[in-house]
């Protein structure tokens, strides 16, 4: 066999070798992808907040379109049927 069929398999063989140096890497490579995930999360999380800023500026303007149209004694308009 060439290779252990897991890091688990391997660590177990020659994890005494690595000693605390071990535990180092791991932490950082964890640490690491925190960083990576939790900044993700938050460019989407802005990305969204601008999505709705952008719909609640729509949904204003039709709102005062529709005010204004209901002030100048327009009659709403209906659809009729789908």
């Amino acid at each position: 066999m060439l290779a252990h069929k897991s890091a688990t398999m391997t660590l177990d063989q020659y994890g005494h070798l690595f000693g605390d140096r071990l535990d180092g890497t791991v932490t950082a490579t964890l640490a690491s992808w925190l960083v990576e995930t939790v900044a993700a999360e938050k460019e989407h999380a802005e990305d969204l907040q601008i999505t709705v800023r952008r719909l609640e500026d729509k949904i204003n303007q039709l709102a005062a379109e529709r005010k204004s149209g209901l002030d100048q004694g327009d009659r709403p308009q209906i659809p009729l049927g789908t």
